[in-house]
């Protein structure tokens, strides 16, 4: 009779204690609430924040590490001030956090270390002061912490706080890499890549590059692409640039949307596919890359993987051409001027134009050269039509070589000078960017004799030109 009761009395012990434990007993008849181990908080806080046994309560998690940091628990104040750097359950709050961070961080702490440094480094609750930065990097490189090896590695290879040193740079960007750091992985082979603070080698570039791109690590699976792309370090293979391409772009990374869509538009890798080049370029060009929004306007001027839409295409180029890229702003000037995609606006349409002239952009230098000569919509001004077309001229635009022919020629605003127009017409005559600018100076030079001996030969008021821009 003994020996039942013994046992029922057992598994009503155990019983009592398992109802205790998710009450939040500490032992027997004592809550969590009651204790005065900070330990014994701080895993109530990591209970209720990461939903162990309990359902996920990011408030309750802070109370419990309030609790656990205010007794001066090393973890529980990092987990604080990591909660008001981002806001999560207390409002962000820089100052809040990096007092939180320090506290641990003068506790030996090699997450608070780094926290610290990080704070220095970007001026987050504290003025930015590199030296600080790299003296608590330091601190936490020295209990092997790899994003603090990393980002110390980085300060020595931009000279940030500390002397530059290369050397030192790949030393520390090795020992988080091969701590796991995908970013420090990714940093060494970039090392390896341009022969920084290590010889040249770009297989071991690619090896690292594999590694942290197989760690998930966009940026890496981009290069790593690139260099499969290249043939730089490994076997060239587009099929195989396509896939890194591809996983870096699901990521969202800019370069690789770009890069994927540039695949398919040539049928390199992947089979040939301009509409979903297309999906790519509009991905890149949302998320503000240049190329992308310079291929999508493209794309809509030609009807290329997508309906023709001038006004779709404008969009895109003027976004670009803002953004000072040359070419966008001689098509975005060519627009206006047309009245292509919007209405017309030919002073705006100048406007960019000039911007493409002054950077070098040869076609543009002949479209405002040829308004400036004409004088039809704009007032003529012979000087700056000349300057123009001159400077299109020794930029090898044909256009412009053309006009500054049909200028001496028939001694449009300047003195008439037949050696200058038959040069310039031969010139634009043999530079055949154009089908059409060609077959026009071939007439004007069939006409060059009997035209010569005309002294009151006037330029005609139309050229036979139409769509030369």
């Amino acid at each position: 009779m003994i020996k039942p009761l013994l046992k029922i009395s057992l598994l009503t012990i155990f019983l009592g204690a398992i109802v205790l434990s998710a009450l939040g007993a500490t032992s027997f008849g004592q809550t969590v609430e009651d204790s005065a181990d900070p330990e014994v908080f701080y895993r109530q806080g990591l209970k209720y924040s990461e939903g162990e046994g309990v359902p996920v309560d990011k408030a309750k998690a802070l109370e419990f590490f309030q609790k656990a940091a205010e007794m001066g628990h090393p973890k529980a104040q990092v987990a604080l001030g990591e909660a008001y750097y981002a806001g999560e359950g207390v409002p962000l709050d820089y100052a809040e956090s990096f007092r939180w961070y320090q506290l641990a961080a003068d506790s030996g702490d090699p997450i608070a270390e780094y926290q610290v440094g990080q704070a220095y480094y970007r001026g987050e609750g504290v003025p930015v002061d590199y030296a600080k930065a790299v003296w608590w990097y330091q601190k936490s490189v020295n209990q092997g912490y790899p994003k603090a090896q990393n980002n110390l590695g980085d300060m020595y290879k931009s000279g940030q706080g500390v002397a530059k040193d290369l050397t030192k740079a790949v030393e520390l960007f090795r020992l988080a890499a091969e701590g796991g750091s995908t970013t420090a992985q990714t940093n060494l082979a970039t090392m390896y890549y341009s022969g920084q603070g290590v010889a040249k080698d770009l297989s071991e570039a690619a090896k690292w590059y594999r590694l942290a791109a197989e760690g998930g690590f966009a940026l890496a699976q981009l290069y790593y692409g690139l260099q499969c792309f290249e043939g730089k370090g490994v076997a060239k293979d587009s099929k195989e640039a396509a896939k890194w391409y591809r996983l870096a772009a699901e990521q969202g990374n800019l370069e690789a949307q770009f890069n994927l869509g540039d695949l398919y538009s040539k049928g390199d890798g992947v089979s040939r596919d301009l509409a979903e080049a297309v999906r790519w370029f509009r991905l890149a060009a949302e998320g503000g890359l240049l190329e992308g929004q310079i291929n999508l306007g493209a794309a809509y001027a030609q009807g290329l993987g997508v309906k023709a839409d001038l006004t779709e295409a404008l969009k895109w180029y003027r976004l670009a051409a803002d953004r000072g890229d040359s070419y966008s702003r001689l098509n975005v000037g060519i627009m206006y001027a047309r009245g292509q995609g919007a209405p017309k606006d030919l002073q705006l349409g100048l406007r960019y134009l000039r911007l493409a002239a002054d950077q070098n952009i040869a076609r543009a230098c002949g479209i405002l050269g040829h308004y400036y000569i004409k004088g039809e919509e704009i007032p003529k001004d012979v000087t700056k039509a000349l300057e123009y077309l001159y400077k299109g001229a020794d930029l090898n635009d044909q256009f412009s070589q053309y006009e500054l022919g049909l200028v001496y020629k028939y001694g449009d605003g300047v003195q008439r000078d037949l050696a200058k127009g038959l040069n310039y017409l031969t010139l634009a005559a043999e530079n055949i960017q154009s089908v059409e600018v060609t077959l026009q100076a071939l007439k004007e030079l069939e006409s060059f004799e009997s035209d010569a001996n005309r002294p009151d030969l006037k330029r005609p008021d139309s050229d036979g030109l139409v769509s030369v821009f």
